[in-house]
């Protein structure tokens, strides 16, 4: 990138070669823009990681204020080597939250443009913790724990971290202004890497399960999370990517799970079974939930638990979401056509509400079915969605303009229940399955029951219980003000022509 190999020494004609970043492209990850040294925008993962309530507590202060005392210095240099129009390498920095908890944090920082101010775009993934609550140290507190690759807009690496020095076998000075793609192949099929590479492209990030090849050409598994980095005009500028060795044995034996699934998406092998939603006073079928199940050839039938993690990490459920979605509209037709209007409810996963092109096909697909403007609703969790809110927010808005409704599933546990309902367009609550079973047992879960329904009422939303399993859950619902749910009191879920719909 010239703007970066040559810049002009003085802060303003600095700022006057970068490109303008949008505020679009910088709501992507943890991600704070600081000016100078004081912060001038934060994104609400950036809010959430600092324990902080709103943007508010973040914009308008030193930058400096959020770094715990043995990581100042750090931070400091940091801020200067951005602002001569360097990219520091990656390191681990330890952050101080808005109530003065120490936070370990990945860091990685470019020079860009902020509203035409030289401005620094600081990128933060939190470092997991041990059981006991303490963070996990490596070698060293500034030694980052996952490998970091900075890139220019033609993928030439920009920086190296010492992590991504251990897990390729390349050091920094060898692998400066090398495309990435050339020094780290991948190693899988070329099928998918050209959808990884285009779905970076379309969504401005994608993150999933890899094979890489080291140095010595070894091949490894890894989860991989790259994000692009935009000008206003949306031109590329750079990227970043974050690679995890996946080190331990349970992932290791994922892998072959990856490709197991995905033969099973080419040979039909997923099903779908429904379970009906009802109307707790008199029992009557309203609606039915799609779950989908994997009639696996040599092991049975499984659950979801047994595949849909591994679906999510490789990117495979997009493909998967889509069987579902399908076999739910199609069954949905069937049933109109025999007389029964039914709601229909869809679970999505946050790797397809990035993806750019679910309008289209859900469009064409509704059209080809007939499914009618309110009869399609789409299930998300609040947790599936948060790395990616804004994208999230913006597919949903869409979503409903073809006709579908948003449902927010297992409300109440997700990181920031009331900030999804200003943030999506929601149209019905689902009570969690852990406050039904409570019932009877904790009178906060009857408490907490009653003002998700209060809640709902006030938003105009519909709100539905899982997992009833006793009448006295039923019973006690209904005098909560519940009036719709579903659970095993009712009917397990089923393949749709075991489904009594009365």
């Amino acid at each position: 990138m010239t703007t970066l190999d040559t810049p002009d020494p003085s802060a303003d004609g600095l700022a006057a070669a970068l490109p303008e970043l949008s505020r679009a492209q910088a709501s992507l990850n943890a991600t704070i823009m600081v000016v100078g040294t004081t912060v001038v925008w934060a994104s609400p993962m950036a809010v959430a990681l600092i324990r902080a309530t709103n943007e508010s507590q973040v914009v308008g202060r030193e930058v400096f204020e959020f770094v715990a005392p043995r990581s100042l210095g750090t931070a400091q240099s940091r801020n200067q080597n951005v602002r001569a129009g360097s990219a520091p390498r990656p390191e681990q920095i330890s952050l101080l939250t808005v109530d003065g908890l120490e936070v370990l944090a990945d860091i990685a920082s470019m020079p860009v443009r902020w509203e035409g101010a030289l401005a620094s775009q600081v990128t933060l993934w939190p470092v997991e913790t041990a059981a006991d609550g303490s963070a996990e140290t490596t070698e060293s507190d500034r030694d980052i724990t996952d490998s970091v690759i900075v890139t220019d807009a033609s993928f030439r690496v920009l920086s190296f971290n010492q992590a991504a020095e251990r897990l390729y076998g390349w050091t920094e000075s060898e692998i400066l202004g090398v495309s990435v793609t050339e020094a780290i192949p991948m190693a899988g099929d070329e099928r998918d890497d050209r959808v990884k590479l285009q779905s970076l492209a379309d969504n401005g990030r994608w993150h999933g399960q890899t094979l890489q090849k080291r140095r010595d050409g070894t091949v490894m598994p890894l989860f991989t999370s790259a994000t692009l980095l935009r000008d206003a005009d949306g031109l590329r500028l750079g990227a970043i990517f974050v690679n995890r060795p996946l080190g331990s044995d349970r992932s290791l034996a994922d892998w072959p799970l990856i490709e197991q699934i995905r033969r099973g998406i080419e040979r039909d092998e997923f099903v779908v079974y429904y379970q009906p939603i009802v109307r707790l006073e008199t029992g009557v079928v309203v609606g039915v939930e799609a779950l989908v199940r994997w009639q696996h050839p040599e092991l049975g039938l499984l659950p979801p638990a047994a595949f849909i993690g591994t679906a999510e990490q490789s990117g495979l459920i997009v493909e998967l979401g889509d069987i579902v979605l399908g076999a739910a509209c199609e069954q949905a037709q069937c049933w109109r056509e025999a007389g029964h209007s039914l709601q229909i409810s869809v679970n999505l996963a946050g790797r397809q509400l990035v993806d750019a092109a679910l309008p289209e096909r859900l469009a064409a697909l509704m059209g080809r079915t007939g499914i009618g403007d309110g009869q399609l609703w789409l299930e998300i969790t609040e947790t599936s969605v948060v790395h990616d809110l804004d994208l999230a927010s913006a597919c949903l808005h869409r979503l409903r303009e073809l006709g579908a409704r948003t449902s927010i599933d297992d409300f109440g546990t997700g990181w920031n229940s009331l900030h999804s309902l200003h943030t999506f367009p929601v149209d019905e609550l689902k009570i969690d399955r852990s406050f039904v079973a409570g019932l009877g047992v904790r009178a906060s879960d009857s408490a907490i029951i009653n003002s998700i329904v209060t809640l709902g009422r006030e938003l105009g939303a519909s709100v539905v219980a899982e997992g009833i399993e006793t009448e006295a859950q039923r019973q006690t619902l209904l005098q909560l003000g519940c009036t719709i749910g579903q659970g095993f009191l009712f009917s397990r879920p089923v393949p749709a022509e075991q489904l009594d719909l009365g």
